[in-house]
Parts: C-alpha cells; sequence; structure tokens
C-alpha cells in the first residue's frame, strides 16, 4: 500500500461519517453489515507470525478511483452467488445524489459503478446493502425533501447483479426527522420468510422512536411503518435468522442523554408483522460523548451503536445471535470491545467478554460477522496502543468455538492516524470481502480478498 494510503477498517467493520449535523440528528453509518455467501474465502491466511498476532497479507485494491470523497462503506454477498460482491458509500454531492454503488461479479478481482446511485437516482447517505435469497441486490439511501433534507428512505434493485437497475422506491413515504436507516433481506432459501426486506431506522423528534417496514415483494412496495421503541434508540441493526426469525438491535440513550446506557433488542418470529416489546437486553457503559470529535480519539466522532450477526451454519450454535458493542472498562475507563450471544432468539445473554487487545489505549468501532458455511465468528475493531500518539491498526478477534476461546490478529498493514477526511471521517469494510476507507487527500475505498 502507498505510505499516504493509511487503512482505516478492514474485515467486517463499521465506522461512522462526519457530516455537518444538528444537536441530536447523527449521521453515523449504521455499521456496515456484510452477507457471508455459501464459500468464502479465509480471512486469515498468507499470514505472518508474530509474538502475538498474526499479519494478513493480501493485494489492496481500490474499488473505484476517483477525486470524489467516500465514506461509510457497506458491503453485501450474494449467497446465491459469492462472485457478486455490492457495495455502498456516502459520496460528496453529484447532481441528485450524495451516495455511489459499485458492484464486482469476480469476488472483487475487477469492480463497475459511479460515484452516484445507478440511473441518477437520489441518494442522501447512511448507505445499506443487501442481498436476498433468490440473489437480487439492494441499496437503501436516505430520501430528501424538498428543503433537501432527509425524510425517509429509497430502495433501488438489480436483478442480474448491477447489469440494469429498477427505478427507485419511496419506503416510507415522508418522514420528518429521519436518521440511519439498515436493510436486511432474508436470504435463507428454506426459511418461511425467504426474501422478506426488513428496515429500522430512528426518527427525532418530540418523541423519538425507532421505527421498522417490511416489504414481502421484493421492495416493490412497503408496508406503513411501526413503532418498536418509544424512546431515544440510535443505530439500529437488522439481522435474520435461519428459521426466519427477524432482529432488530439498537444502542438505548433510556434517559434520553449520552453515552448509551444499554442494548434495545426486540424479535420478530411471523416475518416483521408483529415485535414482541422491545427491552433493554442488558446494560452498558457507551463511549459516545457527544455528536462532534472526541479529544480521546484525535477529535473524530465516534459512536457507541452496536452490531449483530446470527449464526446461519448447521454447526452446533446455529442461530446463536452476537452482539458487540464499546463501552468504557469499568464504567468510565479506557474504551474496550465487548460480545455477548443469546441461545434462545435473545430471551437470555451470556455474559460479557472482553475481545480487545489487552494493550490498547482505546478500542472501538467495533464489527461481527459470522461465517455461514461453519460458524466461525470474526469481530473487527479499531485499536490506538501507543500512549504518546493517535496511531490505529484494525484488529480481527477469530474464534472456531463461538468465543469460549480466540485470536487476535492484524489485518491492516500499516498504522494509520486516527483524523477527520474533508466533508466526512468514516469507512467500513465486510468480513471476508473487506472493504475500507484510506486516508489520501480524500477518503477512498479499498478492498482486500
Amino acid at each position: 500500500m502507498g505510505k499516504r494510503l493509511l487503512m482505516l477498517a478492514a474485515m467486517l467493520f463499521a465506522m461512522m461519517n462526519l457530516y455537518a449535523q444538528n444537536n441530536k440528528y447523527d449521521s453515523f453509518a449504521v455499521p456496515i453489515r456484510v452477507k457471508p455467501g455459501a464459500q468464502l474465502s479465509k480471512p486469515i491466511s498468507s499470514g505472518i507470525s508474530t509474538n502475538r498476532l498474526v499479519t494478513c497479507e493480501r493485494p489492496d485494491v481500490q474499488i473505484f478511483p476517483s477525486n470524489i470523497p467516500q465514506s461509510e462503506v457497506h458491503i453485501s454477498i450474494n449467497k446465491v452467488n459469492n462472485q457478486n460482491l455490492l457495495v455502498s458509500s456516502n459520496t460528496f454531492p453529484i447532481g441528485n445524489s450524495f451516495q455511489g454503488a459499485y458492484w464486482s461479479n469476480n469476488s472483487g478481482g475487477t469492480w463497475q459503478g459511479a460515484d452516484i446511485l445507478p440511473n441518477n437516482a437520489f441518494g442522501r447517505g447512511d448507505p445499506s446493502t443487501a442481498y436476498d435469497a433468490q440473489g437480487r441486490g439492494y441499496i437503501a439511501t436516505m430520501a430528501p425533501n424538498a428543503t433537501d433534507n432527509p425524510n425517509g428512505y429509497f430502495i433501488q434493485r438489480t436483478d442480474n447483479n448491477g447489469l440494469t437497475w429498477q427505478p427507485q422506491v419511496n419506503a416510507t413515504g415522508v418522514i420528518a426527522g429521519f436518521d440511519k436507516e439498515m436493510i436486511a433481506a432474508d436470504d435463507v432459501p428454506t426459511s418461511p420468510f425467504a426474501n422478506n426486506l426488513y428496515c429500522a431506522w430512528t426518527v427525532f423528534g418530540a418523541t423519538t422512536t425507532v421505527q421498522f417496514n417490511r416489504s414481502i415483494n421484493a421492495g416493490n412496495n412497503f408496508t406503513n411503518p411501526i413503532i418498536l421503541r418509544n424512546s431515544w434508540g440510535q443505530g439500529t441493526n437488522v439481522q435474520t435468522g435461519p428459521n426466519g426469525e427477524a432482529y432488530v438491535c439498537w444502542a438505548d440513550y433510556t434517559n434520553g442523554q449520552l453515552p448509551a446506557q444499554g442494548l434495545g433488542f426486540t424479535r420478530s418470529l411471523d416475518g416483521g408483522i408483529n415485535f414482541n416489546v422491545a427491552n433493554i437486553a442488558f446494560n452498558y457503559a457507551g463511549i459516545r460523548v457527544g455528536n462532534g470529535g472526541n479529544p480521546d480519539f484525535n477529535n473524530t466522532r465516534i459512536n457507541d451503536f452496536p452490531a449483530m450477526a446470527v449464526d446461519k451454519s448447521n454447526g452446533p450454535r446455529r442461530g446463536r445471535i452476537y452482539v458487540v458493542y464499546a463501552e468504557r472498562e469499568g464504567g468510565n475507563g479506557r474504551s474496550i470491545i465487548r460480545i455477548r450471544w443469546s441461545d434462545n432468539r435473545g430471551d437470555t445473554w451470556s455474559a460479557a467478554t472482553t475481545v480487545s487487545i489487552p494493550t490498547a489505549r482505546q478500542s472501538w468501532m467495533p464489527w461481527v460477522s459470522v461465517d455461514d458455511t461453519n460458524g466461525n465468528v470474526f469481530v473487527t475493531y479499531f485499536c490506538m496502543e501507543n500512549p504518546n500518539n493517535f496511531n490505529t491498526n484494525t484488529f480481527v478477534a477469530a474464534s472456531v468455538n463461538g468465543f469460549t476461546t480466540f485470536q487476535n490478529r492484524v489485518v491492516s498493514d500499516v498504522a494509520h492516524v486516527t483524523a477527520q477526511i474533508p466533508q466526512f471521517f468514516g469507512g467500513y469494510a465486510g468480513d471476508l470481502r473487506p472493504g475500507w476507507i484510506t486516508e489520501m487527500a480524500y477518503g477512498k475505498i479499498m478492498f482486500q480478498k
């Protein structure tokens, strides 16, 4: 990698963007999510052994060379044909669009797309992508109103791996105060709700709410939104289970104040028609202090949103839900990464296990993914170790036994200095088909097979 290409994220990972926002509206991206395919490249190979870690060495590919800043990368893998990858990112305004779309049909060897959405469609950021059980690809974006503020979300679909794209669909109508949508499709062919498309988001207003809707006809029409939580929850993460379950979690700001006080959680067992009463699954001491820069992280924006993944393999932990999050050690110390899991659809949760390396000064922005073929679990996060600077590496904690044991490994081939890039800061990547943002003159999307 060039000396100015400083890797910000790799493997399954989500970082948050830095757009100018008002007091509560937060355009941190929902941590991107990756859909592991039927056969996946192992993320740890051609490794270089060190005294504590393994450093991955793989070629880095710039997905879409451009002078336009790119941020909030969201990548998904088509389980019908895992050669197909779909990426979307925030971009700086070009015509109607603040968002780009890029796709590969050869496992990331080459890429097509543009720094605008297909058909010059509207896009206002918070990118989210998904593939359903039939291999149809979806891109979500916030929808603008007449004054160019986000008001709901749009969906766009491809049925042929990016060759052509359907017209954009307004999935919600006008919703003032809309923020941070995330989509997920039921991608298990044997599921009773296969191909259902789900979305959850936050609506800020006199009463802040977490809301949800769904489509049962490939995104052509959507149900009216329903309220999942009548209080401030943000950073919704939507996942599906192996038997048609739909799960939604978020950072819950129970008293209306930062940081997060716990994990909000709810589930549906009937294809998203009904959800149980949302609850605080467990408490945690979040790390978010505001919408501005945090001096502990070189004045970049950070959040304490959770990330979630479900084991859809045929292994012994099939159906297990994993959640990762950043919290203050001891309630007020450094930021560390924790993981918990549930083996009963979220009724009860394990004790917290610390994932981040013990020598870290700060660890943050975690993401989690499960390999559908074998149930292996991967958690990625940013980590600063040096007490005298903000040099940051990307780590992955990998486990083959449900995090009974695990090994941390470095996936960044050079440390980067955590800092803002013009217009916004952030990056996402995907487990096993990683993509990330690099810090050059502008943010660039990079990819590693």
